[in-house]
């Protein structure tokens, strides 16, 4: 059964660059490239891009069938995601990339182009990690390290989420684990905007997940979803009660659903979040500025 208290805990994730990039962007398509940056992904299972494969005894993995059932290959790669992830995208549209940087403990096992790898960016990111009481200095430390450019995800509907929907009566979103939602947004700005006021030189990106899942839960057409309360792969109520094995339930139209399993995206709705993140204009679904002007502004 899901414990409905550390839910919200589970949904951040920070995106660092350290380089910055230069490009020109049409149609969400990458144009012209200037430089090639090195990105750093730091974040839960959202952006996890097999981090858990390497963690003996880890119990929150992807590394089985149905995920990556719509990745090259059809592979699982220990992403929570049929197919690509958030990070995958917006690495795709910040450089040469195709997808993200590998996970770090990836690159530790091959010696051999570990330096070289390093220099490309790392993905930290690993489901299960939560926030600590502390995290909130790590951004002082990245700072004193050279990190000038923040992207940071907020917490999305998190009540509606079809493992939430399972454990809650009648299937209905639990509205308290929304507020934290929230409250984890309004915090995470004030304090970015402490931040930056008070270190010259940096700056930083928003996106706000609530904002841009309720839209699409409360007027899915318009996104061109059909389902966004169950999930596509899984058992169960809105197969919310466990994460997609090869013995779930699965969807056959993917890209028509919001979810993937009982706490994450599909992969065509991972592509939307990051294409708001890199494109929204206003401040709407990401503030001050989006993606795309964060890594093209000069220090």
């Amino acid at each position: 059964m899901v414990k409905l208290g550390n839910i919200f805990l589970r949904y951040s994730v920070a995106i660092f660059l350290f380089r910055v990039i230069i490009w020109s962007s049409n149609n969400y398509k990458l144009m012209v490239m200037a430089d090639v940056p090195a990105i750093f992904v730091f974040g839960d299972s959202t952006v996890d891009v097999g981090t858990n494969n390497h963690l003996a005894g880890s119990l929150a993995t992807a590394n089985n069938p149905y995920y990556g059932i719509d990745y090259p290959h059809h592979v699982a790669t220990g992403r929570f995601s049929n197919g690509y992830n958030p990070a995958d995208f917006i690495a795709r549209h910040l450089g040469d990339y195709t997808e993200s940087p590998p996970a770090f403990l990836a690159l530790v096992q091959k010696q051999s182009t570990f330096k070289s790898g390093i220099l490309r960016g790392v993905n930290f990111a690993s489901a299960g990690s939560g926030i600590l009481d502390d995290t909130g200095n790590k951004g002082f430390n990245l700072y004193n390290l050279g990190a000038r450019k923040f992207g940071i995800c907020g917490i999305p509907r998190i009540g509606c989420l079809p493992g939430i929907r399972a454990a809650t009566p009648g299937g209905a979103c639990n509205e308290t684990l929304n507020g934290y939602a929230q409250i984890f947004f309004n915090t995470t700005l004030s304090l970015l905007q402490d931040f930056s006021s008070a270190n010259p030189g940096m700056n930083f990106s928003l996106g706000n997940y609530f904002l841009m899942t309720t839209g699409v839960i409360d007027n899915p057409a318009a996104s061109g979803f059909v389902e966004v309360e169950a999930a596509c792969c899984g058992t169960g109520p809105y197969k919310g009660w466990f994460k997609c094995t090869e013995n779930s339930d699965l969807c056959k139209k993917r890209d028509e659903y919001l979810f993937w399993d009982w706490f994450h995206p599909t992969q065509r709705a991972s592509e939307m979040a990051a294409l708001s993140l890199l494109y929204a204009t206003g401040q709407e679904f990401v503030t001050p500025i989006n993606f795309t002007t964060l890594a093209n502004i000069q220090h």
